[in-house]
């Protein structure tokens, strides 16, 4: 009986699974940095730059908060999709930091929720054209 009930659930569910469109092929976030020749984008809170030649900047969008100038690799050789490290040098803006405070921030990257309901594949991130310091 329970076999009959399993291949009755297949036959019922199958075609429906199978006919639902596949989600739209988003480029990695290293893929858009090697294309584009760099990736920013906000939190809402800081600024975050990934450069080709893997020089990495954040900053505040307000008035203080983290700063961090570093560099950025792949986590894992060849995982082209998977998360990027960041090794730099943390500070404040107005405010206090210690003198060469350097760390290490794993960071994984994904389009935007709302990215993955349209088709638009061109530019799946919140991109703006600054800098710090700019």
């Amino acid at each position: 009986m329970k076999v009959a009930v399993t291949a009755y659930l297949c036959l019922a569910f199958g075609p429906a699974v199978l006919a639902a469109p596949a989600p739209p092929v988003l480029p990695s976030a290293y893929q858009i940095i090697q294309k584009e020749g760099r990736l920013a984008f906000t939190d809402g809170s800081s600024l975050y730059d990934f450069e080709k030649n893997s020089s990495f900047y954040s900053k505040p969008l307000g008035l203080s908060g983290q700063t961090i100038e570093g560099t950025w690799k792949l986590a894992t050789v060849n995982d082209f999709t998977g998360p990027l490290v960041i090794q730099g040098t943390w500070g404040w803006v107005n405010g206090v930091s210690v003198i060469n405070d350097r760390r290490e921030m794993t960071m994984s990257v994904y389009p935007r929720p709302a990215q993955l309901k349209k088709k638009r594949t061109d530019r799946p991130f919140f991109w703006q054209g600054i800098r710090p310091g700019e």
